[in-house]
């Protein structure tokens, strides 16, 4: 086995690379070979454990810290289970999804625009009908702090909305 392993490292057999493992074809024997304990990419092979370590290193740059989202729905009043509810029929989001919107994991742009369309309308739930049309729906980039687009200076034009036991806290 070794022997194999020497031989795919030198480019003498053909290689198909996955993340969890490497099937090794040796050509002139027929022999297939696979490794689960290294990879194999351009003729190096490389051990598994300093992948992970590069993982944990990226995993660093998904963690945004606690968004804007957060702060908004305290605002209003909205809870995790709120927003499930709310988006429950149309969006189908469930409570982890939500959690990891509030805490700052970097989420697709295809999941902020879900946060986003059921945060609009569980506000809009909770505004009088009376008061319906100055609601000023929220974007995306307004929410999420590494959005494309976030403007930290960013006020919320909804501030007169919101209820009144939260109105006088600073934005």
């Amino acid at each position: 086995m070794p022997d194999l392993i020497q031989r795919a490292a030198e480019g003498e057999l053909d290689r198909v690379g996955t993340r969890s493992h490497v099937d090794a074809v040796d050509s002139k024997c027929g022999i297939s070979l696979a490794i689960d304990t290294f990879d194999i990419f351009r003729n190096n092979i490389i051990r598994k454990g300093a992948r992970r370590k590069m993982a944990e290193k990226d995993q660093t740059k998904r963690e945004y810290g606690t968004q804007r989202l957060d702060d908004i729905m305290r605002r209003w009043g909205l809870s995790n289970h709120d927003m499930v509810l709310v988006g429950g029929a149309s969006e189908q989001l469930t409570h982890k999804q939500v959690q990891r919107a509030r805490n700052g994991r970097k989420l697709t742009f295809g999941m902020m625009q879900k946060i986003m369309r059921v945060l609009n309308e569980a506000v809009r739930k909770k505004i009088s009908p009376e008061r319906a049309e100055e609601f000023h729906p929220y974007l995306h980039r307004e929410l999420f702090s590494y959005a494309k687009g976030y403007d930290a200076a960013w006020m919320d034009p909804n501030r007169t909305l919101y209820p009144e036991n939260t109105e006088n806290e600073q934005p």
